[in-house]
């Protein structure tokens, strides 16, 4: 029995866990960002809804890596959890750069010009805050000037931003995960 709850936790590695869970952070970090770009065009509902699929990141992040615990019979170390999570979030985030890239280079090339504009506007409109004042003439300055980040250069800052703040998420979710205990049970599950 020993030796079949050994080949059950050897049979998937963390890194190979973590590739099959990055498919599925993957495709709801896309839909964050879609609504979210969406956001500008169609209000009211879809200002909330990219915030609250985003409070959906964490959730899912702890119930991975806490099926991963409950398949391995709670014998997972902190480290291995841990590590599953850092690729989900990289794989994750690939999956978002290049949809990111694919969206702002072929489909909306304009995305980035009409987001700094509306940024701009927003900071127009508050007409009793010197601060504002400031940062709305950098943003039309970029206007003006028409520069704006490029798409290969957003699609590889949104995975660092992906990788580095999804290795802090997974710590923490790591150690929620293993809070509870597991009853193990018998038998090779995957």
């Amino acid at each position: 029995m020993q030796n079949d709850l050994t080949e059950s936790i050897k049979a998937k590695s963390p890194f190979r866990r973590g590739a099959d869970d990055g498919l599925l952070m993957g495709v709801l970090l896309v839909i964050v960002f879609f609504t979210g770009s969406q956001s500008f065009r169609y209000t009211l509902a879809s200002d909330l809804t990219p915030i609250l699929m985003l409070g959906g990141v964490p959730l899912l992040t702890y119930f991975l890596l806490r099926r991963s615990y409950i398949r391995d019979n709670g014998l997972t170390l902190f480290s291995s959890l841990w590590m599953q999570g850092i690729v989900t979030f990289f794989c994750g985030s690939l999956i978002l750069a290049m949809f990111m890239y694919c969206f702002m280079r072929w489909i909306e090339p304009d995305f980035m010009r009409e987001t700094v504009a509306h940024i701009a506007e927003f900071y127009d409109s508050m007409p009793d805050n010197p601060q504002g004042k400031e940062i709305a003439l950098v943003f039309h300055t970029m206007l003006d000037e028409n520069m704006f980040p490029s798409a290969i250069s957003v699609a590889v800052e949104s995975i660092w931003l992906g990788v580095f703040s999804g290795s802090l998420l997974s710590m923490l979710a790591a150690i929620a995960a293993r809070a509870r205990r597991v009853i193990p049970r018998s038998g090779n599950q995957q």
